[in-house]
């Protein structure tokens, strides 16, 4: 039989067979552990049914791709929740988890939740910062879950598939699980009123089966420190669409080049002079850095 991990309780493993759609508990045995080093939820398994209602996990899928943390397989989408404000948009965290989610072939959309927080006065900045990543080839969603602003298109968007929610802590993540999925009931968090980030609610992987078809992971939660040692210097620049932020006709005489120090550098010849929007410049350096010293902030 054949079936997904959608979770662990104990020892034992929460399975979704596909065949007659049911849950199922199945145990892992010693040598299957030290085949597959670590059983995650999204794993694609096989198991064998020993006596009535006990099941042992037989064999585990090559995987598509992963993240760990926070140990979730085979994604089809990673959605990165930030918020407008409370706390407030930080676009380096969007992009450590879009590098980590890139190296990994996982793709990425981006939501911004508490667009109920935008004033009429920062109406302006958010165009601005929509219409610099259409350049970029990115989407910017925004979103409330206070208000369902954007929810059923965000349903539509996560139907079928097997997805993930990302992003610091306070943005709202176990909520909008909570409006995606009615029953959820998931414990929410406060944001600290003097810091401004909030509290992860969320203490293992889990996915929920969403009534429009597919399955979401509710994770514990990405830490700051989201770039792994496979996330180099040259991931972090392959993951930016020089093509698009520039034009197709800069390019470096240096197919290397890292647009950081190097003689002669279109791309950072293009932020000198104006071509380059300079946010999408400087966050890269920020990024880089980070990669290059092997942590983030």
């Amino acid at each position: 039989m054949q079936g997904i991990v959608i979770g662990r309780v104990g020892p034992q493993f929460r399975v979704h067979l596909w065949e007659d759609r049911r849950e199922v508990r199945a145990w892992a045995r010693r040598r299957l552990w030290k085949s597959v080093g670590a059983i995650w939820a999204g794993d694609l398994v096989e198991i064998q049914a020993l006596f009535a209602d006990d099941y042992v996990l037989t064999a585990v899928a090559p995987r598509r791709n992963w993240l760990d943390p926070p140990g979730v397989a085979n994604l089809d989408l990673l959605l990165i929740v930030v918020s407008w404000d409370a706390p407030p948009l930080d676009e380096r965290v969007i992009h450590r988890i879009r590098i980590a989610a890139h190296v990994r072939g996982i793709p990425t959309e981006i939501v911004v939740n508490k667009w109920d927080l935008l004033k009429p006065e920062e109406h302006s900045r958010w165009l601005a910062l929509q219409g610099r990543y259409h350049q970029a080839g990115w989407s910017l969603r925004g979103i409330s879950v206070h208000t369902a602003l954007g929810l059923e298109d965000l349903r539509r968007q996560l139907q079928g598939r097997v997805s993930a929610l990302a992003g610091p802590s306070g943005t709202g993540k176990s909520a909008l699980l909570n409006a995606l999925i009615p029953g959820a009931r998931l414990r929410t968090g406060e944001v600290h009123p003097r810091t401004r980030r909030g509290r992860h609610t969320t203490t293992g992987t889990t996915l929920l089966s969403l009534p429009e078809g597919g399955w979401i992971a509710d994770t514990p939660g990405f830490s700051r420190n989201v770039l792994g040692p496979e996330v180099t210097p040259a991931v972090v620049r392959d993951a930016f669409p020089w093509a698009d932020l520039t034009g197709p006709s800069v390019r470096c005489q240096y197919d290397d080049c890292f647009h950081l120090h190097e003689p002669y550098c279109s791309v950072r010849e293009a932020y000198e002079r104006g071509d380059l929007a300079p946010e999408w410049y400087e966050l890269y350096v920020q990024l880089a850095a980070e990669a290059q010293s092997g942590r983030s902030e």
